[in-house]
């Protein structure tokens, strides 16, 4: 005689399986989002994100403590610079501290900085921070 199992019983069986299931789909899905997220697939698409990029035609004279740099604004909204520092140089004319980029525009800046010392050949760093508190980087080489 074959014994039946009861579909009571089977279910019981069942409810901790697709629990589990559900469970690990759901960390997955969590796992997927914050992997995204960190790697930036969603900041294009995020309303109101500065995107400044500093194209790496960016020069340093050390002698006459002068950087040219071309930037240009990737986002929907207008990004104002609020500061500029290398190698902990103070700017000597404050006037590109006040350019506005308007979205998708690109403008060269002269920077004339003072109070720093600058050597030809060193890679030195650039830091610009817009208004908003967003920092962008770039690397130029000092040239005399």
């Amino acid at each position: 005689m074959v014994r039946s199992i009861s579909s009571k019983r089977l279910w019981k069986g069942l409810e901790p399986l697709i629990a589990a299931i559900v469970l690990i789909a759901i960390t997955l899905v969590i796992a997927i989002a914050v992997t995204a997220w960190l790697l930036g697939v969603f900041r294009a698409g995020v309303e109101g994100a500065e995107r400044l990029t500093i194209l790496p035609n960016a020069t340093l004279n050390v002698t006459g403590l002068t950087l040219n740099m071309t930037i240009i604004n990737h986002a929907t909204i207008a990004s104002k610079i609020a500061a500029i520092n290398i190698s902990n140089c103070s700017v000597a004319d404050p006037s590109p501290l006040l350019i506005t980029f308007d979205p998708g525009e690109a403008k060269t800046i002269d920077v004339t900085l003072k109070d720093c010392k600058l050597f030809a050949g060193v890679v030195y760093q650039v830091r610009i921070v817009t208004e908003a508190g967003n920092t962008f980087y770039t690397s130029v080489v000092g040239t005399s």
